[in-house]
């Protein structure tokens, strides 16, 4: 997989997202709202530049809940 100059720039920007939101949390005890946001924009950058998955049950179905795996192991798999 190649990362491009932008997909960088995003991770760059979800990394510093991320570590200013637990300064944050760690000096005030606290989250806002925005903070809530932030985690789930860089969530979402994260699982679009590293191709990540959720994981598939016997039924083909999504399990959004699991924990997400690389794209190509997401696949169903004939056991």
């Amino acid at each position: 997989m190649k990362i491009t100059k932008k997909q960088r720039g995003d991770m760059l920007r979800a990394h510093n997202k991320l570590r200013d939101t637990l300064s944050y949390i760690d000096d005030c005890r606290d989250i806002s709202l925005s903070h809530l946001r932030d985690i789930e924009e860089a969530i979402c950058v994260l699982h679009q530049v590293g191709e990540f998955r959720p994981k598939r049950d016997e039924n083909n179905h999504s399990m959004f809940w699991a924990d997400w795996v690389y794209a190509e192991d997401a696949e169903k798999r004939d056991d």
